[in-house]
């Protein structure tokens, strides 16, 4: 799980340098220390190891590919997250620049009736 986590926080390039040293390291295990295990089998179903190389590889592209998509979702995500929380704080800058403008030019009790939160909605 924290592997998988850590995965997923790398940077896109570091994701693509891991994923192709697993292929060259797959690839290297399966043709060079352990092809006598694989020559039966690919005797018996006419199977190539070039299949399996290009299987693995579309794999890891697709990996890659909805990990890019996944920074770039979270990036946004971020930059939203940081853009409401300034547009919040300007709202509140303005109504509390609007309610000094109130009292100011209104009466204190006047202003105070206006500015009530819990006052019925007269018409």
């Amino acid at each position: 799980m924290v592997t998988c986590a850590v995965f997923l926080r790398l940077n896109s390039v570091l994701k693509l340098a891991v994923l192709l040293v697993m292929i060259a390291i797959y690839s290297l295990l399966t043709e060079a220390f352990y092809t006598s295990l694989f020559v039966r089998y690919d005797t018996v179903h006419h199977n190539t190891e070039t299949r399996e190389i290009l299987l693995l590889s579309i794999n890891n592209g697709c990996i890659l590919s909805l990990s890019t998509n996944l920074e770039y979702t979270a990036r946004l995500d971020f930059l939203w997250r940081v853009q409401a929380k300034e547009e919040i704080n300007e709202m509140k800058e303005l109504r509390e620049h609007n309610e000094n403008m109130l009292r100011n030019i209104l009466p204190s009790h006047v202003a105070r009736h206006f500015l009530e939160k819990d006052r019925d909605n007269e018409v």
